[in-house]
């Protein structure tokens, strides 16, 4: 008695291509899930980072308002006496870069883990990750013939923003400000493009805003 032989069923081209095709787009979605995931906790290191170093600057700002006992007095602090003397028609002053303190050690730029690098002695492209731009703007003048109150009464508004590079851009166009492939972030050497905000939009960036008061005599 002859016995039927049993035909065994394969898998066809078709459907082994099929699978490969599953497969490869449920891998490419869990990879790129991987990379939002990286890129989010990036930027949230980066924010705490910036958010630290913007705090460190309005200490910092405080302080040196300890110096400023009279207007005329102001030119003895180490950054608020750019803002001038006050008068009825002083003016903000525009965001600027600071200049490094070799006194308290300390100054615009930053390193990735938020230690500030001294420009005056290193080359900032070597380790800035973070920068920081002032400006300063007067909100009540203490010289009585300036229109202001009694002296020892001066406020100034101190305004701190810290930038860093987006890991999405990495132009070199001329319109951008100190970008890759251009001068170093928080450069001494290039700071024209300081207060051109349009530019602004190759970092991420985070604001502060503080009143300064005169020290009391």
């Amino acid at each position: 008695m002859k016995r039927k032989r049993s035909s065994s069923a394969g898998y066809t081209v078709v459907e082994l291509l099929m699978s490969l095709t599953v497969l490869a787009l449920g891998a490419s979605g869990v990879i790129a899930m991987q990379r939002v995931t990286i890129e989010s906790n990036r930027y949230a290191k980066n924010l705490a980072i910036a958010t630290r170093v913007g705090e460190a600057w309005a200490d910092q700002l405080q302080a040196d308002a300890a110096r400023w006992t009279l207007t005329s007095e102001l030119k003895n602090t180490t950054w608020l006496n750019k803002a001038g003397i006050c008068s009825q028609s002083a003016s903000v002053v525009t965001w600027f870069q600071p200049d490094w303190s070799g006194d308290r050690k300390f100054g615009p730029a930053f390193d990735a883990l938020g230690s500030p690098v001294d420009t005056s002695v290193t080359t900032p492209a070597s380790y800035t990750q973070f920068c920081v731009h002032l400006q300063l703007a007067w909100l009540h003048c203490d010289l009585p013939q300036s229109g202001g109150g009694a002296k020892g009464s001066g406020i100034i508004r101190a305004e701190v923003r810290v930038i860093w590079r987006r890991d999405d851009d990495r132009s070199t166009s001329a319109a951008s400000f100190q970008t890759t492939g251009q001068a170093a972030l928080c450069d001494p050497a290039d700071v024209a493009g300081v207060t051109n905000d349009i530019a602004l939009g190759a970092y991420n960036s985070v604001y502060f805003s503080s009143a300064v008061r005169q020290a009391p005599e």
